[in-house]
This record gives C-alpha cells, sequence and structure tokens, in this order.
C-alpha cells in the first residue's frame, strides 16, 4: 500500500505534462452480456476432451487422467458450472478498450502518455485477455503492440471476445475467428498439461498492490515509503493456494470463478 501512495506522491515531479496539461476523462460503454453459451443440459468430462482435440493417443491419455481426477468429482463440477445461470460472459476492459482505440482512430503510439503502448489496469491481467492479445493482430500483429499487466493466469468463466459491426469489413468475422482459434489452442494446451501434471497454474487472490509500469525505472524514492513502512511493517499478507487437484482441470475447459474470494468481471465459456 505504501508503495502505491509513493508512485502518487512523486508522480507529479516524475511526469509534471500529466498534472499540468489539460484532458478529459472519457467513458467506454461496457459490453452487453452475452446469454449463457453453454449447454444447459450438460457435459461430461469425455464429452469435453472428444471435442477439444481428434488425437487418438492425447484423448485416451486425457480420458485416463479424467478418471483419476473424477474422484474428487470433476463431472459434478462440470456439470454444475455448464448449468450455471451466472455463466454471462462480457468483453473484460483491457480488451474493450484496446478494440475501442483500434476501431477509432488505430493504436498509434501518439495516443498513448509519453508514447507508451500500454493499457493499465487495477488488477493484472487473466490468462485469457493475456492470450487475446498474443493472438490479437491489432495493427502489426501481437496485439498491435500494445502491453499489457503480467498475468495471474486465472481463467473466468464470464469472458469474450469483442463484437463485430458491419462498419469494421467483410474480413472481420473471419478475423474474430482467427483470434478465437488461437486462444482456444492455448487453452487446450493449458487443459492437457494440467490434467496430465493435477498442478493448478493460477493464483488464489489476483489482485495486488503494485503500481509499476512494465518495463520502466522505478519513480525515485520520495521517502514516503520508510516512513510508511515503519507503520505498516507489522502487517503481514499470508497467501492460501488451491490443493484440490479438480481444480486445476475444471477451471480451463469452461472457466472458473463462481466462488472465488475475488472474482473478476468475466471469465471464460470456450469450451
Amino acid at each position: 500500500m505504501y508503495s502505491a501512495v509513493d508512485y502518487l506522491v512523486s508522480a507529479p515531479q516524475k511526469w509534471k505534462n500529466l498534472f499540468e496539461e489539460e484532458f478529459e476523462v472519457a467513458a467506454i460503454p461496457p459490453s452487453k452480456a452475452a446469454k449463457q453459451p453453454l449447454d444447459k443440459k450438460g457435459r461430461t468430462v469425455t464429452e469435453v476432451i472428444g471435442r477439444m482435440t481428434s488425437d487418438e493417443s492425447l484423448t485416451a491419455a486425457a480420458k485416463e487422467h479424467a478418471e483419476i481426477l473424477e474422484q474428487y468429482g470433476l463431472n459434478a463440477a462440470l456439470y454444475k458450472l455448464c448449468t450455471s445461470p451466472n455463466i454471462l460472459p462480457i468483453v473484460h476492459s483491457e480488451v474493450l478498450l484496446a478494440d475501442w482505440l483500434q476501431q477509432n482512430g488505430g493504436l498509434r503510439s501518439t495516443r498513448f502518455f509519453n508514447g507508451w503502448n500500454y493499457i493499465g489496469c487495477s488488477k493484472p491481467t487473466c490468462r485469457l485477455c493475456q492470450y487475446y492479445f498474443q493472438c490479437w493482430p491489432g495493427v502489426g500483429g501481437g496485439g498491435g503492440g500494445v502491453q499489457v499487466r503480467p498475468s495471474h493466469r486465472n481463467v473466468y468463466t464470464n469472458w469474450r471476445v469483442p463484437d463485430v459491426t458491419g462498419a469494421q469489413g467483410p474480413q472481420a468475422p473471419r478475423a474474430r475467428e482467427k483470434v478465437l482459434n488461437g486462444v482456444l489452442d492455448l487453452v487446450r494446451r493449458d487443459v492437457f498439461r494440467m490434467m496430465e501434471e493435477r498442478e493448478p497454474d493460477q493464483k488464489r487472490f489476483d489482485s495486488n498492490t503494485s503500481s509499476k509500469l512494465p518495463g520502466r525505472e522505478p519513480l525515485e524514492s520520495s521517502g514516503l515509503s520508510a516512513l510508511l513502512a515503519s507503520q505498516f511493517g507489522s502487517l503481514s499478507l499470508g497467501q492460501s493456494r488451491r490443493e484440490a487437484a479438480v481444480s486445476a482441470a475444471v477451471a480451463l475447459p469452461v472457466g472458473s470463478g463462481e466462488d472465488d474470494d475475488d472474482e473478476e468481471d468475466g471469465g471464460a465459456s470456450l469450451a
């Protein structure tokens, strides 16, 4: 916390133009939530695996892993997720802003503060947004050169890509499908790896207090850090970790997040 305060106090000295020049704060309307996209009749893990790959050896190995994980109630957890009325996918803020910028003037560096093609949010980027920017061509490929915060690697059920409008041209639907296929390919790799290793690759608490910009030198300390450290030095934040292997397997095929203490406004409905 004191680190964030230190940045706020130091910023006016470091970036005077950010505080001296007049600027207007504009709000971008949020996306509309999509309807529940999953089969409300539910799916078994075997059915999901069959839809993910045509590789017979990979399918056989994954089914063996699924049988082992079934002792933890994997199919029941998947059924509960598929039939949940709370699955209403939306576009996450980083993706929403990048898409808006591309459609309204482009992603050139002059549109970003100090020429840094960076979109920052209060929380680290979720796994699917990370994959989206890896696969999204933008302008020049690789997310259009736009950088986002490092991912906490969690997957959320309520996640989707931006809508395509007629004004974007006839190639837009095909480009959107290409991005989705790229994201799905990365998700499939994660699913099969996590089922084999039975080890979750996610963070229980997905928020942090870091205010540092990626790849930039930290602001010089104003002395406030030392003062606040003396006041809060005795405090500590514990971090727990999911121990059940079933969490790792369920998290990726269709997403997770309903039971998270600090759930994002989004997730992944990609199965």
